[in-house]
């Protein structure tokens, strides 16, 4: 499971990109709400354990911590934003965002017109816009849940990972983690293993990993000075845990990623 470490945080973050070509992103989580919206084509977004088919003039919605993945066999094109919930809290709350499920919904075509206009082609980014636009939004997907459409998910969760997003370079563990959050192990666990395919353990290793990874291709570090700063208490670990995250070795990511091809 990827931990996207960038998208986490406090701050009135917005972060929004359009995509023309074939779509494919694993299975991840991270603390922003992710918006989507389909202008042409289709594409495939597993949301949990569910795979919806998102068509062109649909949006859909994912909450925090939500394990979510993106796949198309063809080219379509899409707007996907990220953001943090002050730019829609007087709409719903964060911890009210954690007990939601993600949503596939079809918005009228005067709220998808205005979607446009003020997310999707405003070049100039300002935020009244895109509050406003987000806004209407939200209020979409709100309106598509059901009673019984929530999680068992608080925002401890959102504890557990901003602290070991924090600590990762030190020799934690569950224990020690739930001294300092002053939970039980055993609810800690409960908690993080509720995002299926997720552990402690796997939370983790896939923050240091996502360290590792800028380290990678910002400098010239030897690997094993970058796995020890990476929280690992070794090469041969690191290595391990690497190449499961990511299929391929630390020094074929460096090369790849600066577009040196051995």
């Amino acid at each position: 499971m990827l931990v996207q470490t960038d998208n986490f945080g406090y701050e009135s973050a917005f972060r929004c990109r359009m995509h023309n070509k074939p779509y494919n992103i694993p299975m991840h989580i991270h603390q922003y709400t992710e918006a989507v919206i389909v202008l042409d084509g289709e594409i495939d977004i597993t949301i949990d354990a569910a795979v919806h088919s998102v068509k062109a003039g649909q949006a859909a919605v994912i909450t925090p911590f939500t394990a979510h993945g993106f796949s198309t066999a063809k080219t379509c094109r899409l707007w996907i934003c990220v953001f943090s919930n002050n730019l829609v809290s007087h709409l719903v709350s964060e911890s009210e965002l954690f007990e939601k499920v993600g949503s596939v919904f079809s918005p009228s075509k005067i709220v998808f017109d205005y979607l446009i206009e003020k997310l999707v082609m405003n070049d100039k980014r300002d935020e009244l816009s895109i509050r406003a636009g987000l806004c209407v939004l939200m209020e979409e997907y709100l309106r598509t849940l059901g009673e019984g459409d929530a999680r068992d998910i608080t925002g401890v969760l959102s504890s557990v990972i901003l602290y070991v997003s924090e600590h990762f370079r030190e020799d934690i563990s569950l224990a020690s983690a739930s001294r300092a959050l002053g939970y039980s192990s055993g609810y800690i666990s409960h908690t993080v293993c509720a995002i299926p395919g997720l552990s402690f353990h796997s939370l983790l290793s896939g923050i240091r990993v996502e360290h590792a990874k800028k380290l990678l291709l910002t400098g010239d570090l030897p690997v094993g000075v970058i796995a020890l700063e990476s929280g690992f208490s070794c090469e041969r670990s690191f290595h391990r845990a690497f190449t499961k995250l990511t299929g391929m070795k630390p020094m074929e990511y460096r090369r790849q990623g600066r577009g040196l091809y051995s």
